[in-house]
């Protein structure tokens, strides 16, 4: 069961920064579109549509973890010049892809170290553009 009075809180949030009309959601809450995410300049396209995917558990323990970007985006390379497929980007028909043929990619970014007090729609949306700014970089070592 999803925490909709948080859901709602998030949503007005988003829909506050982006704009109204850029903000989507079903009526059971189960993924959040925004409509025009700006895009980092290493990736071949300026904004995409993101669809946030909702947990069941979402507001109770369970993060966002996983989110869908349009097709076609690609990275530039920063050793090898030229553009490639984003690390963690999944361009394939396949099982978890429940989208591809809507035209969206998976992207699988987890939210570790979720704290409900501080972390929300916008905070997993930062993580994404983050880790598009520099998809590189193993994100596993500390820094």
């Amino acid at each position: 069961m999803r925490n909709i009075g948080r859901l709602n809180a998030e949503i007005k949030f988003l829909m506050a920064y982006y704009g109204q009309q850029q903000i989507w959601w079903p009526d059971n809450y189960s993924w959040i579109r925004i409509e025009k995410f700006k895009m980092p300049c290493n990736i071949n396209s300026v904004s995409s549509e993101v669809l946030v995917t909702v947990p069941e558990n979402y507001g109770y323990g369970e993060p966002y973890k996983d989110c869908f970007i349009k097709a076609g985006l690609r990275v530039w390379h920063p050793t090898q010049y030229h553009w490639v497929e984003i690390p963690h980007y999944f361009d394939k028909e396949n099982a978890v892809n429940k989208y591809y043929d809507k035209n969206w990619r998976y992207m699988c970014i987890h939210q570790d170290g979720w704290n409900p007090a501080k972390d929300n729609i916008m905070t997993y949306l930062n993580q994404v553009y983050t880790f598009l700014c520099n998809p590189f970089r193993d994100w596993n070592k500390r820094t």
